[in-house]
């Protein structure tokens, strides 16, 4: 069953750090943000759906995500990093490709969605970000809406001082 997204909160703020989660309705491609992270599949199949509008907004992350795959060297729970070819002042400054799927018609699971969230929160601290969009990972889960909201908060809300923009597609809404 298709989750209902009309009740998500706006706006949730960590009790001990500065960091925030703000959740939007509409396209995380054109929210300002150092980073966005891409949720992928280890086949390297993006021609479906959001994917393809990343695609075809930054074909040279499309092409670095794909030699990935064909080495086999993406796994779940493992991302991949690859920056703006433009650089700064241009954002986003890094696509963030975390694997959480392991075929693209695979259904995502809270296992795989928690270590693909673990580990864009290390690539994040790694690379000293302050601001990050992504994608609810995936808007044809049937996992319950409240229980992938606790996963983001208590993954995301780890890394201090960072502005997390979580983006449901105005299709998901119901």
């Amino acid at each position: 069953m298709k989750q209902d997204f009309f009740d998500f909160p706006k706006l949730v703020e960590s009790t001990q750090t500065p960091a925030k989660i703000h959740y939007q309705i509409g396209e995380f491609l054109t929210q300002a943000s150092c980073a966005l992270v891409i949720p992928t599949n280890c086949d390297g199949v993006a021609a479906f759906g959001m994917l393809s509008d990343v695609d075809a907004r930054f074909a040279y992350n499309q092409q670095i995500y794909q030699a990935a795959c064909a080495n086999h060297s993406m796994h779940i729970g493992e991302v991949l990093s690859v920056k703006n070819k433009q650089g700064p002042p241009l954002e986003p400054y890094f696509i963030i490709n975390a694997a959480v799927k392991q075929h693209w018609g695979d259904e995502l699971t809270l296992e795989n969605l928690a270590k693909g969230l673990e580990a864009a929160v290390v690539e994040v601290d790694r690379l000293g970000l302050s601001c990050v969009s992504l994608p609810v990972w995936d808007n044809k889960t049937t996992l319950p809406f409240g229980v992938v909201n606790d996963l983001f908060e208590s993954i995301l809300l780890k890394l201090p001082y960072v502005e997390w923009h979580i983006f449901v597609p105005k299709s998901g809404c119901h």
